[in-house]
């Protein structure tokens, strides 16, 4: 199966070993993908709807691994048995809706969690950062007019600190120098100044000029 271009920075992030967890998979092509490359490995597909997945019991039967993959309705995580060595995917959700399903006991139980989050991804950040998790990886995916995040995190058992800054903006992003992303970033603030100058809300006019000043001192930008 051909992954996009998201899919594939997904699975770059999938570990050798343990089961592949994807939760809310629609169509499923992070698990079927990995079941024709690994038959004897534990892939689980979840969702909380069976409709949602009648595609994904399509495609799988197409790519002849549907007895392959176990595929589960429930919300979230719930009723999956999660192992220290497992990869748990959430992609596509949003940032509130990832936060639901990775509880506390979720977050005690896996070690390895691939996120991918439609909006919000300081407060993603910030919330895997709090239950000390380090972001290993993040990969910048262009896909059409569109532009998706997709970060890789490992529990280390110890408190992890990112400034607000790289909650923001990622600080593998930063490290990596991303000069096109943070293009992106930049020209977002100018259209969000220019659509309140003028609404009497200076604070916040003065507070896109002070973020859009903090991307145009990186050296690099």
């Amino acid at each position: 199966m051909k992954l996009s271009k998201r899919l594939e920075a997904i699975a770059s992030f999938v570990s050798s070993d343990g089961a592949i967890i994807d939760v809310g998979c629609n169509h499923a092509h992070i698990p079927i993908y990995f079941a024709s490359k690994e038959p004897e490995r534990t892939i689980i597909a979840s969702d909380c709807k069976l409709e949602s997945l009648n595609n994904a019991f399509k495609d799988a039967k197409k790519y002849k691994v549907m007895e392959k993959i176990q595929f589960i309705v429930t919300d979230g995580l719930n009723g999956i048995k999660i192992h220290p060595e497992d990869t748990i995917i959430i992609a596509g959700l949003g940032t509130r809706t990832i936060k639901k399903i990775l509880t506390p006991e979720v977050l005690n139980q896996g070690n390895h969690f691939i996120l991918q989050s439609n909006n919000y991804l300081y407060e993603l950040r910030l919330y895997m950062m709090q239950n000390q998790f380090l972001l290993k990886n993040e990969s910048v995916v262009w896909e059409g007019n569109k532009v998706y995040v997709v970060m890789n995190w490992v529990k280390v058992n110890k408190p992890v600190s990112y400034s607000s800054f790289e909650l923001q903006y990622g600080p593998c992003i930063l490290h990596d120098k991303n000069r096109e992303y943070m293009m992106e970033q930049y020209n977002i603030l100018v259209q969000q100044l220019n659509n309140v100058k003028g609404s009497n809300h200076p604070e916040v006019e003065r507070m896109y000029l002070e973020e859009m000043e903090k991307i145009k001192k990186l050296e690099w930008f």
